[in-house]
């Protein structure tokens, strides 16, 4: 294998961009490389790897999903959607113990209102632990267009040493496509091709849509169909063409040419209608059958709409479309069919079983981790049942072996506006990005959000009514706290009307570009739930809508739902996570009622003071961040108030003497992911002591915060964060020693659960949906064992 060392070509890229450096602690460290540094690496062309999850070698360029000969026989959007790089993956030895990548990405654009760039354009790297298991390293968080940035995914924490090795995956994009990707090393260590151990014999080929394509995991290491293959050991590969997947024979001719298919999934039904699901899906179980007699088949119904359990248009819609897919299995079976299988999508994203009131979307479609992590361990289960195990299957690589170097020119970019519109032809119609310019001929009668119930606001003479901090606060705080304290984080608004349909009108005051890891949909976006019945009759919180067209610098009118339950409803609006916003209003049609919800008699708060986690990084909306599902599921009725500031959240006296002003059930200190270790020992009996002078008795919670992804590797970051640990926990005891009764401590290693070996965050600190989840999860346990019943 020829090694290429490129170094005058990384340094024109270096210094082009002119990349800034990150130290936040558990970060993937990505950081501009010198000069002299540079000489020591070296870089290979991922091409001389070999790329596995791509079916075909004679493509038109080297990263497509289709071959060549499928451009103008397929439609032009399948086409465009093919060379985005989905599912496909390098597998590498090495005994480095710094590695990067350099990738130069097709397209610029670079992330979605739901979908961030780290699950867009994003590489994400997995390495082999001891027990087999594939371990998250890194993720690349400076991605550019189009000129291409080197990202440090794995630095100086390494558990292979003395010349050891180590095996890694590097997922590739999950909507953007590569022109050249090469991973440097440090020079005089060794780097080779390492051949997948499949577990099972000949490949999985799944034809679906934006869903299977992976809209919207937050890293490609997340979506469903890559956390089967790496988890089960299967040959995977990823026919997800986003708005059209549309069971179409003539992209079927294509995928039905991979030798030695074992499984076709036939996942198609998103993106269709059920009259069309009765003309095709019979004739392509036929045409797979003939093309691959022994191959099973899986027709799934994919997974159920989050609107679908109220909006009867959309329930009624989806289960035609299952209805037909089922008569089309019936019948394939009744033609003697033997191989065939039925997926029921109800079973596919059941969060809290059998429940399944949870919906792990974003806007009611695209999956979350948390679905994404659903759906793949439904099919971990289901795929192993219909497999055959492999006894000599050999890996298909796709190397510079395979394919030549001297390709045609890249095609032309797919802008931004086509490649939106591939995504968006993906929603059915049911769930488009309904947004429009409020006119006087408008049905609608308006509230403002200020005259209904507003919960999570902490004090009333802050500068603009949706603050957290009050006005005073300004010049004691420093200003970066103040400032993040105008983001309405953990505020929501309760009220009661009887529509069927609810817009919102609101004002933003900052951009609504989201961040690099966190999608719009989540810093700026709000979010609708109703208050329903569960099986037993008791109250609970179900989504109904997501801003999706964000409000700045002009507002809009948005439709957040429509076909809601008839009669008076309850209903929770939780505003934007990492946004200010300046005003709002809730529209209904002419002639509806709305009213506070003055029934709802609040007990008193848990304060919660902590850091960008807290303040909802990087949940995809603000429905789904910890703090905000506490206080919709929390068993003794008390709310959280949001006090997370980002990268800010220091154990600060100046702080506190604003937070000690709130009568609340409980103070939460969670700040150690802002601090290091001798600030946590310096700081934290000041600030306990400081809250006992003025809350003597209520429950005080000293919380570790959650484990960095990358901790497991022993390096910095893990020695970091244990010394903050330590710190806290030596702390804690003093206080304990010296008398204080109802001081309680969180160990952080608690908090991700089940989970904590997939690492559910994006970057190694800030959590996904998944694990904002799991953090709720803990403390909806942990928080009632030191309410008091009377708060």
């Amino acid at each position: 294998m020829a090694l290429h060392l490129c170094l005058s070509f990384f340094l024109a890229v270096y210094l082009a961009t002119g990349a800034v450096c990150s130290t936040e602690p558990g970060q993937n460290q990505f950081r501009t490389i010198s000069e002299v540094e540079a000489a020591r690496y070296t870089y290979v062309d991922v091409k001389d790897l070999g790329v596995h999850g791509k079916g075909f070698s004679d493509t038109q360029n080297y990263y497509d999903r289709l071959p060549a000969a499928a451009q103008g026989v397929v439609s032009g959007s399948v086409w465009g959607l093919s060379l985005d790089t989905a599912g496909m993956y390098v597998q590498f030895e090495t005994n480095s113990n710094v590695i990067a990548v350099n990738a130069t990405l097709r397209s610029g654009s670079l992330s979605m209102w739901h979908f961030p760039s780290t699950g867009v354009s994003g590489l994400d790297l997995y390495l082999l632990d001891e027990q087999s298991v594939w371990r998250w390293v890194g993720t690349t968080r400076a991605i550019r267009y189009p000129k291409a940035v080197v990202n440090v995914l794995l630095e100086g924490g390494h558990p292979a040493v003395n010349g050891s090795t180590g095996v890694y995956r590097l997922h590739l994009p999950l909507y953007n496509g590569i022109v050249d990707l090469f991973v440097g090393v440090q020079s005089g260590s060794t780097i080779k091709a390492s051949p997948p151990d499949f577990k099972y014999h000949g490949a999985v080929v799944w034809y679906g849509t934006s869903i299977a394509q992976g809209g919207v995991a937050t890293r490609p290491g997340q979506a469903f169909t890559n956390v089967i293959g790496r988890d089960l050991g299967v040959d995977m590969y990823n026919f997800g063409f986003s708005g059209h997947g549309l069971m179409e024979a003539d992209v079927a001719e294509f995928l039905l040419k991979i030798p030695d298919i074992s499984a076709f999934v036939i996942d198609c039904n998103p993106n269709m209608q059920g009259p069309e699901i009765a003309e095709r899906a019979m004739p392509l179980v036929q045409q797979i059958t003939k093309a691959h007699p022994t191959a099973a088949i899986v027709m799934s119904e994919g997974t159920t709409y989050g609107a679908a359990w109220y909006n009867n248009n959309t329930r009624t819609g989806q289960a035609a479309k299952r209805a037909a897919l089922q008569k089309a299995y019936q019948d394939a079976v009744a033609a003697g069919i033997k191989n065939v299988h039925y997926v029921k999508g109800d079973e596919l994203m059941c969060i809290d079983a059998p429940n399944c009131y949870v919906n792990p979307t974003v806007g009611g479609t695209h999956p979350t981790d948390l679905g994404m992590r659903a759906i793949a361990t439904y099919y971990k289960k289901f795929l192993p049942t219909i497999l055959a195990t492999s006894q000599s299957y050999t890996p298909r690589t796709h190397s510079g072996a395979f394919h030549g170097k001297h390709q045609p020119a890249y095609p032309n970019p797919i802008s931004t506006q086509d490649r939106l519109a591939f995504f968006q032809a993906a929603l059915p119609e049911e769930h488009t990005r309904n947004q429009r310019r409020e006119t006087a001929a408008d049905p609608v009668q308006f509230t403002s959000l200020m005259d209904l119930t507003v919960r999570g606001r902490a004090f009333n003479n802050t500068k603009q009514f949706f603050n957290r901090l009050p006005a005073p606060a300004e010049g004691v705080v420093r200003d970066q706290v103040f400032n993040l304290s105008q983001m309405a984080t953990g505020i929501h608004v309760r009220f009661v009307t009887d529509a069927t349909t609810i817009w919102l009108n609101y004002t933003l005051s900052l951009s609504d570009s989201g961040l690099w890891h966190m999608p719009p949909s989540g810093t700026s976006g709000c979010d609708l739930y109703i208050q329903a019945k569960d099986a037993a009759g008791k109250p609970v919180w179900r989504w109904v809508g997501t801003v999706t067209q964000f409000s700045y610098p002009a507002p809009e009118l948005i439709e957040l739902a429509s076909g809601l339950p008839s009669g008076e409803n309850t209903y929770a609006l939780y505003l934007p996570l990492r946004n200010t916003l300046i005003q709002g209003q809730i529209g209904v049609p002419t002639g509806s009622t709305i009213r506070p919800d003055t029934s709802y008699v609040p007990k008193k708060p848990v304060v919660w003071y902590g850091t960008s986690i807290c303040q909802g990084g990087v949940a995809s909306r603000a429905g789904m961040t910890y703090t905000n599902v506490i206080s919709q599921q929390l068993s003794t009725g008390n709310e959280v108030w949001n006090f997370g500031f980002a990268g800010n959240g220091k154990m600060e006296i100046n702080v506190a003497e604003f937070l000690t002003e709130i009568d609340a059930a409980a103070f939460i200190i969670d700040c150690n992911p802002n601090l290091q270790g001798d600030s946590v020992a310096k700081l934290t009996q000041p600030l306990v002591k400081y809250f006992r002078q003025k809350h003597p008795t209520i429950p005080i919670v000293l919380a570790e915060g959650t484990t960095y992804g990358d901790f497991w590797l022993h390096g910095g970051t893990y020695e970091g964060q244990q010394a903050k640990r330590e710190a806290l926990h030596t702390n804690y005891l003093a206080l304990v020693k010296a008398g204080d009764k109802n001081l309680h401590y969180v160990n952080g290693s608690n908090l991700f659960g089940v989970n904590s070996l997939i690492n559910p965050t994006v970057g190694g600190t800030h959590p996904s949906d998944l694990g904002h989840h799991d953090v709720a999860e803990y403390y909806l346990q942990f928080l009632p064992s030191i309410l008091n019943g009377d708060n």
